[in-house]
Formats: structure tokens, C-alpha cells, sequence
């Protein structure tokens, strides 16, 4: 997983330094993004179980609000789910049990915007709340306590870029360093920002003296 994330981003920071550097969020402007990511949990759970763990998992399903502060700068608020099937092989004199495990992560983000009109790049914080919860069931089939079932806080560091196809339609790609997700794309829509005001009617001409 480390070498296409290096790839991505080398990528996005070529595809950056070609465009005149100007902000592109505006005071108003609102962006909404949806997407699918991909998280290291199932990976990391599978490594650090001495009783042996298979884990498959959904991707993590994602939603983001951003709002323009001023020029340059937006905050916001993000919202992911993703669930985990764990079968935990256990010890010799135990069948193989399943857990299946949900988390859904709510979240506030402030970022900070540059790139071109067309070809926009942000980076920036997001911190929440983790809240898991599984079938709570251990290897004898009773009530457990679990690391699964408990809520954490949050942090991760993100880069993106998003690409808008139209003055209201784009796409979009991060990549995070911490939870929700490693790396994340989907669908951006623009709203609101600035509307150029109209000209002003010409001055009348005066009439006639007779």
C-alpha cells in the first residue's frame, strides 16, 4: 500500500506546481463530497492477533460539508462508516468465532486551499469521534468486553486534489495520515460563492431643451 500512495502523491504534487498558484474556495462557497475509501484496520487487526484473525471488510462509505471561511480557507464536517466481518481462529479446543464489527467516525475538518480554478489542492486536519460496536460475543459465545465495542477520538492529516469537470461538478482524491481512512475518492458539487453583480444601467440621456 506504501508505493501507490508515494505514486499518488508525487502525481498530485506535479499536477499542482503546473498551475498558477491563486485560491480557488471563495467566502460562500460551499463544497459536498462523496466518496469510498480504503482504511488499514482489517490489515493491522489480522497482524497484532496471536490467535489468528481473517478480516474482510466493506469500503469506508464518506461525506464531507466544507464551507468557505474566506479565500483560501474552508471548515467543515465529515461523517464515515465502514463495517468489518473478523473470524478469530482461537485456541485448538475452540471453534472459529465471528465478529461482526461497525464504526462510524463524525468528524470537523478546517483546510486550507491552492491550486488553479479548474485543478485545486488542499491539506489540513480533521479531528472526531470513533464510535464501534460489534455483536459482542467472544470464543465461548457469552457477553464479552472487547477492544471492538468502545468509542475513540480521532486525528488525521490529509492532502487532496480536486478536478472540476464543470463550474459545479468535480472529482476529488485524498490521502490521511490517521483515521477514517488512508485514502479516499469520490464526487465534489459546488454550491453558492460569490455571484458577479449585474452592470449598472447606463445613465439616462438627457432630454431635449427647447
Amino acid at each position: 500500500m506504501k508505493k501507490p500512495i508515494v505514486l499518488i502523491s508525487s502525481i498530485l504534487g506535479i499536477l499542482l506546481l503546473a498551475q498558477p498558484a491563486q485560491s480557488q474556495i471563495q467566502r460562500g462557497e460551499t463544497y459536498i463530497n462523496i466518496g469510498a475509501g480504503y482504511s488499514l484496520f482489517g490489515q493491522v487487526s489480522s497482524a497484532v492477533n496471536s490467535t489468528g484473525t481473517a478480516s474482510t471488510s466493506t469500503p469506508v462509505i464518506s461525506g464531507t460539508v466544507d464551507f468557505g471561511l474566506v479565500k483560501g480557507f474552508s471548515y467543515g464536517i465529515g461523517v464515515s462508516y465502514q463495517g468489518f466481518t473478523l473470524t478469530e481462529n482461537g485456541y485448538s479446543n475452540y471453534t472459529p468465532t465471528t465478529f461482526n464489527v461497525y464504526v462510524t467516525n463524525a468528524a470537523v475538518r478546517a483546510l486550507y486551499h491552492f491550486g488553479s480554478k479548474d485543478l485545486e489542492g488542499y491539506t489540513g486536519i480533521r479531528l472526531g469521534y470513533s464510535f464501534w460496536r460489534d455483536n459482542g460475543y467472544n470464543f465461548q459465545n457469552t457477553p464479552a468486553t472487547d477492544p471492538y465495542n468502545q468509542n475513540l477520538p480521532t486525528l488525521q492529516v490529509l492532502v487532496g486534489v480536486s478536478a472540476f469537470v464543470s463550474s459545479a461538478i468535480g472529482v476529488h482524491i485524498e490521502l490521511g495520515l490517521g483515521t477514517p481512512y488512508v485514502a479516499e475518492t469520490g464526487i465534489t458539487f459546488k454550491f453558492g460563492g460569490n455571484t458577479p453583480a449585474a452592470p449598472p444601467p447606463p445613465p439616462a440621456t438627457p432630454g431635449k431643451q427647447f
